[in-house]
């Protein structure tokens, strides 16, 4: 049973253990309304459809890697789903989408490792995803953790990261890098693709030997690294 929101585009859902309700006298025992439903939307005149399994598809900007095994349609869990006169409703919810190798965020590896999203008569009450990034300056080791706010009807997303103890950026032969709390990484959605700018700040220990320097403790600011061209 596919299933398309208007409001959230490139986002595509199939929908299993589908109840059409149509009846005025009684509703389907086994439904239960979303919180936030008032009293007089409950009762046993109750028309429209409830959801009892649903996988979704996510748009374009999050592409997979060619050659990934990953399905570009997850399975998501599912809470009180519902389409009536007032709209959507409903919490869908995953965990370990994708890993870190799959995902391309326009040249960037990242994952999904939780997605979930609080949906009521079609406006987002709660939305938010997690995973991994790996920034394209750093080791394949070492990626960084990001939590980000989501409102897909809006094309919001808000991602902040989690700075680790230490990095190493082998372009400037630093083996010992310290991000400071400050360092941050922008998302922008615009014509369904993702632009990516990290603004990094911290220090840094450089050893070159074929160029005989050693620099000890070295502090930086605003080092910006972009998934597009100039990409430092």
């Amino acid at each position: 049973f596919p299933v398309t929101i208007t409001y959230m585009p490139g986002y595509g859902f199939t929908a299993q253990r589908v109840v059409v309700d149509v009846s005025r006298g009684r509703n389907n025992p086994a439904l239960l309304f979303p919180e936030g439903y008032m009293a007089a939307d409950m009762g046993p005149g109750w028309l429209g459809v409830s959801m009892a399994e649903l996988s979704m598809r996510f748009p374009h900007e999050f592409k997979l890697r060619q050659g990934s095994t990953v399905s570009s349609r997850v399975g998501l869990g599912v809470q009180n789903l519902l389409i009536d006169r007032q709209g959507f409703s409903g919490v869908l919810k995953g965990r370990d989408l994708f890993p870190l190798k799959a995902g391309d965020l326009n040249g960037w590896d990242f994952s999904m490792e939780e997605f979930y999203l609080v949906l009521l008569k079609n406006k987002v009450k709660e939305g938010r995803m997690a995973g991994q990034m790996r920034l394209s300056i750093t080791e394949e080791n070492q990626p960084l953790a990001y939590r980000a706010v989501i409102d897909p009807t809006q094309d919001f997303y808000q991602f902040s990261i989690q700075t680790p103890d230490s990095l190493s950026f082998p372009f400037l032969k630093a083996t010992q890098v310290s991000l400071t709390s400050n360092s941050n990484v922008q998302l922008t959605l615009a014509n369904r693709q993702f632009t990516a700018q990290a603004r990094l700040h911290g220090q840094l220990d450089i050893q070159s030997k074929e160029l005989g320097l050693t620099l000890d403790r070295f502090e930086f600011q605003d080092l910006v690294v972009s998934n597009q061209a100039p990409f430092l």
